[in-house]
């Protein structure tokens, strides 16, 4: 997988089907908790389109996560 800030993980023409994308989640929360000692849910949305959004690049991810309290 390409290591770029701006590579398209999910939605159209996306790296990762359903299943990487829950793993990729899921993993980031276990490490966010691991690194802070506290809970931070990373996933906002429930709807397909409104996740697509918040992880669609490595970027907007990073950004979601750095403006978590």
């Amino acid at each position: 997988m390409p290591e770029e800030p701006d590579v398209v993980l999910v939605g159209d023409k996306g790296l990762l089907d359903s299943m990487a994308i829950t793993i990729l989640i899921v993993t980031l929360e276990n490490l966010l908790r691991e690194k802070t000692g506290q809970e931070v849910p990373i996933m906002q949305e429930v709807d397909f389109e409104a996740l697509t959004e918040q992880f669609r690049m490595p970027r907007v991810i990073a950004e979601l996560i750095a403006g978590k309290p």
